[in-house]
């Protein structure tokens, strides 16, 4: 049984089928699908049921995806090991993070980093669904979802606070808690809702404030363009609402009041931290990150 057979198997798995996985690897379909037969007539079962144009595991493939797996760790391992030999001013670092926070806090930062390091180059590629690094081959995998994957190395970059905006007219009508129920809210959600409910933390204290919704978005620019538009209140990261608040469009409501967090995760494949520039890498963003006034509600 070839090691190199179960991890083509891997890949099918990952990629959900041999044509994706043949694209994947640069290998022409009847190649990969020869060589799936290999390791099928080494096991001497079939490791996936074959409906048209769709593949589905076997009890024998189901279990032999944990080996695979294992090869495809194994192999990352080795990668980062020789990696590690490298300094941390060369090299290259492949990146995946969502929109917001890659265009507003990663970007930024990596121009820089890159301008410090003439022989280091770099891939960012913005999604908003979680990704399994290990699966894609990414050393960073940035998600404000904590990932669950046992094998990943996950840490916790930081936590911007969420912060009450509106543009000037409404805002100026905002001098405590007690008057937000008065105004509109325009929430950033995934589910309709016609009112919510802030927990406001000031200073040690907190205060629930419920409020009607007048439009709700899944995307936080998108409620930042709203509020600029004074539809109404509503609560955003720092890192969205700046450009916003210094072109006079949003003005901050009650300064130094939160109304929740939200986290930005990193993970990345096993032992992918001890690669120099990757470790370089997230001690600056984080450094940097906290030199900022994104993790501030004010």
């Amino acid at each position: 049984m070839d090691a190199g057979d179960l991890a083509l198997f891997d890949t099918i798995l990952c990629e959900g089928g041999i044509t994706a996985a043949a694209a994947k690897l640069g290998q022409p379909k009847t190649t990969v699908s020869r060589r799936l037969r290999k390791l099928e007539q080494a096991v001497g079962a079939q490791l996936f049921e074959r409906t048209g144009r769709r593949l589905r595991l076997t009890r024998i493939g189901e279990a032999f995806a944990t080996p695979a797996r294992d090869v495809r760790m194994a192999l990352a391992a080795a990668q980062a090991l020789a990696q590690a030999q490298t300094g941390d001013d060369q090299g290259s670092l492949r990146m995946v993070a969502p929109f917001l926070f890659g265009q507003r806090v990663l970007v930024p930062f990596l121009a820089r980093f890159l301008s410090a390091r003439p022989q280091a180059t770099a891939s960012l590629t913005f999604e908003q669904t979680p990704i399994d690094p290990l699966r894609r081959n990414i050393d960073l995998a940035f998600s404000v979802v904590r990932p669950e994957a046992p094998y990943l190395i996950v840490q916790k970059l930081a936590d911007f606070d969420i912060a009450l905006y509106g543009a000037p007219g409404l805002a100026a009508r905002v001098l405590t808690p007690d008057d937000l129920p008065s105004l509109p809210v325009i929430l950033t959600g995934n589910a309709e809702t016609p009112e919510v409910t802030w927990t406001l933390a000031v200073g040690p204290q907190t205060h629930r404030v419920t409020a009607k919704v007048r439009a709700t978005v899944n995307d936080p620019e998108a409620a930042a363009t709203l509020l600029a538009q004074g539809l109404g209140i509503g609560g955003l990261p720092a890192f969205v609402a700046q450009d916003h608040v210094a072109s006079g469009r949003l003005t901050p409501i009650l300064p130094g009041v939160s109304v929740g967090k939200v986290a930005i995760y990193v993970c990345a494949p096993p032992l992918r931290n001890q690669i120099p520039i990757i470790r370089t890498f997230l001690q600056d963003l984080r450094r940097d990150i906290g030199a900022t006034a994104f993790l501030n509600t004010g």
